[in-house]
């Protein structure tokens, strides 16, 4: 689960992810782009962030964090511009 700063100012200030398991928050490197109301999944290891909204128009831009690298990067785009939605991993 991941909260994104949300202040106009300073959107995507910090990325925090919140383990559940343990009870702690660790902070990431900042995305390639700036955005908010970002959608966020995990999968094989990876934090994937896709979607959501730079200040002005909705995005449709996709990234993968790989902790190993400590390093984001650009994925294959979405077809369709895309914020506030949900994302999940089912068997992974």
């Amino acid at each position: 689960m991941t909260r994104e700063g949300r202040r106009a100012s300073s959107r995507m200030a910090n990325r925090e992810a919140l383990m559940l398991c343990v009870s702690r928050v660790r902070r990431y490197p900042i995305g390639a782009l700036p955005r908010c109301y970002v959608s966020v999944a995990v999968l094989d290891g990876c934090i994937y962030a896709m979607g959501g909204y730079d200040g002005h128009v909705r995005q449709n831009t996709a990234e993968r964090y790989t902790p190993r690298s400590n390093q984001w990067s650009l994925i294959t785009p979405m077809n369709h511009q895309r914020s506030d939605a949900s994302a999940t991993t089912l068997n992974s």
